[in-house]
């Protein structure tokens, strides 16, 4: 019995976005962004802690599983749309400050609709085997710093 999972993915994320920008008010200019982030999954590792009978002692021992591969449950393209804002402190001639927030939404399910590794334990019987249902969405905000 899976009692916890925790994802690890890889994506490529190519972002096809657009910055609107204002001219220089003091030593601020202020920036808009929206557009499309498309990733491309390269890998997906879990760590499981399941429960499972232990013949030997007759009783239910917990154990941890860790970087199992499952990639196959995922899905291979993911895109979001994405909302943002900053702005930009001018220090001294191009040098820049940038400071932004931006909110992602994702529109695909990041993982396949039936597992390949997840058994739905309530609709399995003794004969038939039911893959678990699963939907995920990405949804992020990110905040930005750096100099420009």
């Amino acid at each position: 019995m899976l009692n916890e999972r925790q994802y690890n993915s890889m994506y490529l994320t190519v972002p096809l976005t657009m910055r609107l920008k204002t001219k220089e008010i003091g030593y601020l200019t202020y920036y808009g962004n929206f557009g499309l982030l498309t990733s491309i999954h390269i890998r997906t590792r879990a760590n499981d802690n399941v429960t499972y009978f232990d013949l030997n002692s007759l009783s239910n021992k917990t154990t941890d599983l860790e970087k199992l591969d499952i990639s196959k449950d995922m899905n291979f393209l993911n895109t979001s749309l994405v909302l943002g804002g900053g702005a930009e402190y001018n220090v001294s001639g191009s040098t820049s400050l940038i400071f932004g927030l931006s909110f992602n939404q994702g529109f695909l399910n990041t993982v396949k609709g039936d597992s390949k590794y997840l058994i739905d334990g309530e609709k399995s019987t003794s004969t038939t085997i039911e893959p678990q249902t699963q939907k995920f969405l990405t949804r992020s905000i990110r905040l930005t710093i750096g100099v420009l």
